[in-house]
């Protein structure tokens, strides 16, 4: 992966953003995406020259989806909140309760209650989409966490839902 290596011109043109680079590819060879994504749109989001940012975004070709088992940096709501472009693209797991449900042939939307779990702390609200009926559809009497990648509608943060969790038990 040489192509990835900063060049002598990278070096120079990238100054204080180097640093986040090189974080970014710290963490990809420790197999931790999402704070190399973090990372990666740090550059993206700067003053970089193109040649930086390109190899920026060829750096993330190389990352993988994680499951709620292999998520290693989980990022909090009010960190996503403060600064949703530094966290576009990665992965979060949130929980919360499910409201205003709305189930299509091949898909299920809802807003997430983020923290809302316990019915005492709620944190923030979010859009959560699925482009698949997760088995055993969303209940909104339970608790629910969320694996999704970060996204946002305007200034609102959205989630693309990669997996849903609901204990089948009453707690």
């Amino acid at each position: 992966m040489s192509s990835l290596v900063l060049s002598v011109d990278d070096s120079a043109n990238a100054r204080g953003i180097k640093k986040a680079y090189n974080k970014a590819l710290e963490y990809f060879d420790a197999r931790r995406d999402n704070a190399a994504r973090r990372e990666v749109n740090r550059v993206l989001n700067s003053a970089a020259s193109q040649g930086l940012k390109q190899k920026a975004l060829s750096l993330a070709s190389y990352f993988e989806a994680p499951g709620f088992d292999t998520l290693k940096d989980n990022f909090s709501y009010e960190e996503v909140a403060a600064d949703t472009a530094l966290y576009l693209d990665c992965y979060v797991d949130w929980s919360g309760r499910a409201s205003n449900v709305r189930q299509e042939e091949n898909s299920i939307s809802f807003d997430l209650l983020v923290g809302y779990e316990d019915m005492k702390d709620l944190k923030g609200v979010v859009r959560v989409y699925f482009d698949f009926l997760p088995a055993g559809g969303v209940d909104t009497d339970k608790p629910v966490r969320v694996l999704g990648k970060i996204s946002a509608e305007g200034k609102n943060i959205v989630l693309k839902g990669r997996s849903l969790y609901q204990s089948v038990k009453e707690f």
